[in-house]
């Protein structure tokens, strides 16, 4: 898949799995390969700049995550909320997607990684008229810049009496989350893959599901330390 389909210019996109499924260990593989000059799942790197911002955790605790992968951290452009001081703590609180456009603008970019992109919403992510608007003023926002935000969320975690039918459809929250980013990639751990696949049974699941290029499903298997 070219990297325009999979992350399509100047428009926000969303990487979603269960807490714990690997969203940012993919996300750090992608680019140790992408540092090194080399595609990841056949996607290539880049031409541009890309910058990580991470608003749940401290750089330290995403640095070991990138010991693990050997990417160099310091090697990507970074941010942390925790670690920050210089960040307007009440500035979040009143206006958090002010703050990330803020904050975007601050670390130029041009390709985000928002790990993970709720936390500046600040609405109810049930809400489908809370949650639309915030995310058209992010589009809007993204185009006049010719920013291209990436941004992780959860999903819903499969449950043994029923599967959902489509991937995007376990995205927790409002559909807005689906049908306002272009590109959906659902994460699926082992474990909550239904098949009857005796090889897959170990095997991570992640779908793309692009409004530029046909859907793609790839299984993904995990070392020892937990890297696909």
């Amino acid at each position: 898949m070219r990297l325009e389909s999979l992350l399509p210019p100047s428009e926000v996109s969303v990487l979603a799995g269960a807490s714990g499924a690997g969203k940012s260990t993919l996300l750090l593989q992608f680019l140790q390969a992408w540092l090194g000059g080399q595609p990841f799942l056949d996607v290539p790197p880049p031409t541009t700049a890309v910058t990580y911002l991470a608003g749940d955790r401290s750089i330290q605790s995403l640095r070991h995550r990138a010991v693990d992968v050997g990417v160099d951290l310091d090697a990507i452009p970074h941010a942390s909320l925790v670690d920050d001081p210089d960040i307007d703590i009440e500035r979040f609180r009143v206006d958090p997607l002010s703050l990330l456009c803020g904050l975007l603008d601050k670390l130029k970019g041009p390709l985000f990684i928002v790990d993970p992109l709720i936390v500046f919403l600040g609405v109810d992510l049930n809400r489908y008229n809370l949650v639309a608007p915030q995310l058209i003023q992010l589009n809007r926002f993204c185009q006049r810049r010719g920013y291209t935000v990436l941004g992780t969320h959860h999903t819903t975690k499969a449950r043994s009496d029923f599967s959902f039918l489509r991937p995007q459809d376990r995205i927790s929250g409002s559909s807005a989350l689906s049908a306002f980013t272009s590109t959906q990639l659902a994460l699926t751990s082992p474990d909550e893959v239904q098949h009857n696949i005796p090889l897959l049974e170990s095997a991570a699941r992640l779908d793309v599901i692009s409004h530029l290029a046909a859907p793609e499903t790839h299984w993904l298997s995990r070392n020892a330390k937990g890297l696909f």
